[in-house]
């Protein structure tokens, strides 16, 4: 493994970074993915899966990047932002489950 590493991209999912990893490696890019299995925990909103390469290889990286409209995609949205999504979603959730356990326990 390099010594230095640069993220090119960023993803939702190891799914989605293996397979751009797997386009960069066609091109003879060396590619690694990191913190896949972060997003296998729990709290999977809170992780982005980065895929990075050498320095050395980060500008033509990133140029193929660009020209191929799938690996394109790239998942710019802050930890922050998406707990704060996963909190706004609980307090609408939560009150509604309460609800429906004491209807279900009345019985």
């Amino acid at each position: 493994m390099p010594s230095e590493l640069v993220t090119v991209a960023t993803y939702p999912n190891a799914i989605e970074a293996h397979a751009v990893r797997n386009f960069l490696e066609e091109n003879e890019i060396e590619t690694f993915v990191a913190d896949e299995y972060f997003s296998t925990l729990e709290f999977s909103n809170l992780s982005i899966i980065k895929l990075q390469v050498p320095v050395a290889d980060a500008q033509r990286a990133k140029e193929l990047l660009n020209s191929h409209p799938i690996a394109r995609r790239t998942y710019p949205k802050s930890a922050l932002m998406r707990l704060l999504w996963g909190i706004i979603l609980f307090l609408f959730i939560a009150p509604a489950v309460y609800s429906l356990a004491q209807i279900i326990l009345a019985r």
